[in-house]
């Protein structure tokens, strides 16, 4: 799969979140994070989506992950969303 494809691929699951469907959304982050499984704001939005679907113990394992990939803000925002779903 070529870059374009990938980025296409990220927006559309961005648009699909964005709009409320959050099941498509999150199959598209999927599909994304076979191709790009490092991709720390892919991972946090794919953990971002299982915590608002009420899947809040696997959204911790992709939070996990991305706390292993991010840096700097990006990393911030993993431990921000992270703590939100410990608060729960």
């Amino acid at each position: 799969m070529t870059s374009e494809q990938l980025t296409e691929m990220y927006e559309q699951a961005t648009a699909l979140a964005e709009s409320g469907q959050h099941a498509a959304a999150l199959e598209q982050f999927v599909a994304y994070l076979r191709y790009r499984p490092n991709d720390g704001q892919a991972l946090n939005d794919a953990a971002t989506l299982l915590y608002c679907m009420g899947r809040s113990q696997e959204a911790i394992g992709l939070y996990e992950k991305a706390c292993q990939v991010c840096q700097g803000d990006a990393l911030t925002q993993v431990y921000w969303n992270l703590s939100e779903v410990y608060l729960q």
